[in-house]
């Protein structure tokens, strides 16, 4: 996160909250593919979806780095389900 620049913190924050305003507090163990296909195919343009996806990529990869989830699989495409472990901040 701090090496992200300060304009693509600001611009993935306004994504979250507008996903988060469109689909409430959502437990992270509920969010699958098809919700996140979902919430791609709502973007207005492909751009948007495309930033859409780079910036849930890009929040599932700190948890996992984090140790807050853990990747169940990995295909060549990339982590395919997550598990939520839920500890604490």
């Amino acid at each position: 996160w701090a090496r992200t620049s300060e304009a693509t913190r600001a611009h993935r924050a306004q994504i979250l909250r507008r996903i988060e305003a469109k689909s409430g507090l959502v437990p992270v163990e509920l969010i699958d593919r098809a919700s996140i296909i979902e919430t791609r195919e709502s973007a207005s343009t492909p751009l948007q979806a495309r930033h859409v996806i780079n910036t849930l990529r890009a929040m599932f990869k700190w948890a996992v780095d984090v140790g807050r989830m853990e990747t169940v699989a990995v295909t060549a495409n990339g982590p395919v389900g997550v598990h939520c472990t839920l500890a604490p901040l």
